[in-house]
């Protein structure tokens, strides 16, 4: 599984449930900047 992928099903969540419902968005926001910041050092890295 990549990043991408993981990222996407962090910002999905589920909607089942009302209480993941309240936090996904914030969850999303975290895994998308902890996304990028891997993705520009891995570019430095290169």
């Amino acid at each position: 599984m990549n990043k991408k992928t993981v990222r996407t099903a962090y910002c999905r969540g589920s909607p089942n449930s009302l209480s993941t419902n309240n936090y996904y968005p914030i969850i999303c926001l975290c895994k998308i900047h902890l996304w990028h910041n891997n993705f520009f050092e891995n570019l430095k890295n290169q």
